[in-house]
């Protein structure tokens, strides 16, 4: 892993937002261990009133789709309200970028191949509505204050302590405890990032080089790879020394159509050099034996 822009000094304070969540607990590590000072408040107004910062990593909000779907007040509140207020508090800050968390599945589940950033997106969902509305605020600030500002559109993130209501964390879970699993239908398609890769990423994302312009991107954030959820839970057999056959069990699917999202990467590791170094096998194994 290099060393970016803010982890190569002393002296660099950034926000985090959601730091007790999943992916911002790694990302507290890997920022802290670097000597950036980071303050992880709930909301703008846990900070002093001259409190500086030099950008802001944010990733708190809601991100259940069915709890955005049955509270669409809150879902405003915790995800673009919030988003508004951060961007209004970097404003007063020496902020010289915006990273936010946004979501692959902007781009629906329907096509044949890697999703680019060229692609339509859709708000399918409240959830999804809340990711775009929150891009297109980035964005605005972003070019306006001459931000740095990034929106990682995030494929499925797993890894040790992810959550068990996830693909990933129900088949593992389940496989380690009964030695089988019953999953939604095994036809679709997705992309799985390892968590030290999704990290890896966002720091990238930060590291605006010296004497470069301002500019806003959204950036697909994933391995690059699609994969069934058949042959995820036949890999998965094979670490527990299971026969996928006999250990896993799949509902039929809802309907006939094919189900597929993906992420193409290049633009990422065009502009940053970063590419994912965890495989499939590899993360699955952390995830089962740690």
């Amino acid at each position: 892993m290099s060393t970016t822009w803010l982890q190569s000094g002393s002296g660099r304070t950034v926000v985090l937002t959601g730091a007790t969540g999943f992916i911002g607990r790694r990302l507290l590590t890997r920022l802290a261990t670097s000597g950036v000072t980071v303050l992880t408040p709930r909301s703008p107004s846990e900070l002093a009133a001259g409190q500086d910062f030099d950008g802001v990593f944010h990733l708190a909000g809601k991100s259940d789709l069915r709890e955005c779907q049955d509270a669409p007040r809150e879902t405003f509140e915790s995800n673009i309200a919030l988003t508004f207020d951060w961007l209004e508090r970097a404003t007063r800050s020496r902020s010289r970028f915006f990273v936010l968390a946004s979501s692959g599945l902007l781009y629906g589940d329907q096509l044949s191949r890697g999703a680019v950033e060229s692609d339509s997106v859709h708000a399918r969902n409240l959830y999804l509505a809340s990711k775009l509305a929150s891009e297109a605020l980035v964005e605005s600030y972003s070019l306006k204050h001459g931000w740095w500002g990034r929106s990682a559109r995030l494929s499925n993130v797993y890894g040790p302590g992810s959550a068990t209501n996830t693909v990933i964390g129900t088949l593992c879970d389940q496989l380690k405890r009964e030695r089988r699993a019953r999953l939604r239908a095994l036809e679709p398609v997705r992309d799985f990032l390892f968590i030290d890769d999704a990290v890896d990423a966002l720091l990238r994302m930060a590291d605006r080089p010296e004497g470069s312009a301002p500019g806003y991107e959204a950036l697909n954030t994933g391995s690059g790879r699609g994969i069934s959820i058949a042959d995820l839970a036949s890999i998965a057999c094979k670490l527990v020394d299971l026969s996928v056959s006999e250990a896993v069990q799949g509902e039929a699917p809802v309907s006939g159509r094919a189900s597929a999202n993906w992420l193409d990467h290049s633009r990422l590791s065009a502009l940053t050099g970063w590419v994912p170094r965890v495989g499939i096998e590899e993360g699955l194994r952390k995830v089962i034996h740690g």
